[in-house]
């Protein structure tokens, strides 16, 4: 209470997704172990300022809900959730009423005290089994962890996973046949596995260990501790030739598949900033795009620097046009998303550290890149 009145409290929202067959309507997930589903109301003004969406209803959750994750033929919608559990819900039922729950999943044994970490769905061949990792409620525990395959169809744990050290990111190739798993060990242990999840081989066909992460000087902790190693995001081209690594010291790594056991064909690296005056976590996300003729590819990356960056594995590390800036932000990039330009989305949307959110266009009317902000940033 305060002399006003009850005070409001706010809670961090962890993941957003929009409904698939309502443009108008999303879903948003936070620490108030709810999620809640929101409906955007028409904009005839398209100059005003921005419309606040309504909320339709709440779903609450025994614990914090995260992730929120569709099936690719967006019939299913999967939750994952702290307590180290996923829920599955008829994704029209989300949105048209209170859904059913189809069935939750466990990421690891009864007793274990794990989180759930990376999950992702399975694609094309392998697009009805759900992949999760369990991960240490603290990142500095060493814990035994559990990879699983679950089959969404039969709601059964289909098969596990080789690896035991605490999950870190998974990644599916495109045609659905491999899956590529990083993980953290004792003594600063990373290692890549892959496996062939098409014929549901639980043991990896390949182990490889990641080069070593830098000591950065910007993410020293005040109390002393070592800065967290990790790697936080996992990602296939679309050809399945190579693999991005966004880590946490900074760097992205580009892997070709056919030559995993060589090291990265490219280390792309962002400058380090302390300019965001808190905890620095590398580059948290990396997205790969490609041009009209898909002969030319590039990968983005957001890091502390505050910058998503363009990069050309083609190209010689030392050309000019390796990391051009295609939006910049005052704090280092908490998350960003690549638009459709074909489907009129927007080309570039940033949320950085500050609570800003960015939207940017990245091409000129001659078809160059340019570096100029749709709009000013708005604080959330």
């Amino acid at each position: 209470m305060t002399n006003r009145g009850p005070a409001i409290k706010y809670y961090s929202v962890n993941d957003v997704a929009f409904n698939p067959y309502n443009s108008s309507q999303f879903l948003s997930t936070g620490h108030d172990c709810s999620a809640k589903i929101w409906q955007i109301a028409e904009d005839e003004d398209e100059e005003s300022s921005p419309v606040e969406p309504s909320l339709l209803r709440t779903l609450p959750f025994r614990d914090v809900p995260e992730e929120l994750l569709y099936k690719s033929d967006n019939s299913i919608l999967a939750v994952s959730c702290t307590d180290g559990t996923v829920s599955l819900f008829n994704t029209e039922d989300v949105f048209e009423d209170f859904p059913v729950l189809l069935a939750k999943f466990r990421v690891a044994p009864n007793g274990t005290n794990q989180a759930t970490g990376a999950t992702t769905w399975g694609v094309e061949s392998t697009e009805d089994f759900l992949f999760t990792s369990s991960e240490p409620p603290a990142p500095d525990d060493t814990v035994t962890g559990y990879h699983r395959a679950w089959d969404t169809n039969r709601r059964s744990l289909a098969f596990q996973l080789d690896a035991h050290e605490a999950g870190d990111a998974i990644a599916i190739s495109p045609d659905g046949s491999t899956l590529a798993l990083t993980t953290s060990g004792a003594g600063n242990s990373h290692p890549i596995r892959l496996y062939d999840i098409r014929r549901r081989d639980p043991k990896a066909f390949e182990k490889e260990e990641l080069e070593s992460f830098l000591e950065r000087p910007s993410s020293s902790s005040d109390t002393g501790e070592p800065p967290d190693q990790t790697v936080h995001y996992t990602t296939f081209s679309s050809d399945g030739r190579l693999l991005a690594i966004a880590r946490s010291d900074n760097r992205l790594h580009v892997y070709d598949m056919r030559a995993l056991s060589k090291g990265p064909l490219c280390d792309f690296r962002h400058l380090d900033s302390d300019g965001s005056g808190g905890s620095s976590y590398g580059v948290i996300h990396a997205a790969w795009v490609e041009g009209r003729d898909r002969r030319r590819i590039g990968i983005t990356s957001g890091g502390d620097d505050g910058c998503v960056r363009l990069w050309e594995p083609a190209l010689s590390s030392s050309d000019e046009l390796q990391g051009i800036i295609l939006g910049r932000s005052d704090f280092d990039v908490a998350h960003f998303s690549i638009g459709d330009g074909w489907k009129g989305e927007t080309p570039l949307v940033i949320g950085d550290s500050g609570g800003g959110v960015h939207t940017y266009d990245l091409l000129d009317g001659g078809g160059r890149r340019i570096v100029r902000p749709r709009s000013s940033a708005k604080r959330i």
